[in-house]
């Protein structure tokens, strides 16, 4: 007998009710039951998160290009090509992380 349970006594199940199932084993496939939620609540929590990310900086993203249209638009086209430069950077990193490449800063080119 598995240490930790007292006795092998026998209890009804989801899957039988003749009583032939040991205590411990209803117990374990409950427990997987649980564990499998869990696991389930995890995944749907972490995609949750990930859609807010991704609206947050999209928001983001057409804030600051809404301040290039407006530096563009008072004749600041340097400064308007910088912050259009710094959104497309930030993202082209976005992208390059959610599809695991290589930091190319890092990389030397022949």
């Amino acid at each position: 007998m598995p240490p930790g349970f007292a006795s092998p006594e026998t209890v009804d199940t989801p899957l039988t009710t003749d009583r032939s199932v040991p205590a411990y084993l209803a117990t374990l496939h409950l427990l997987r039951q649980q564990i499998a939620i869990v696991n389930a609540i995890k995944r749907r929590f972490e995609s949750s998160l990930f859609e807010i990310k991704q609206l947050v900086q999209a928001d983001v993203f057409d804030d600051e290009l809404d301040s290039v249209r407006g530096l563009l638009k008072n004749g600041y086209t340097r400064a308007a090509g910088a912050v259009a430069g710094v959104v497309l950077e930030g993202h082209l990193k976005e992208l390059a992380a959610k599809h695991n490449l290589p930091n190319s800063k890092n990389h030397q080119s022949d």
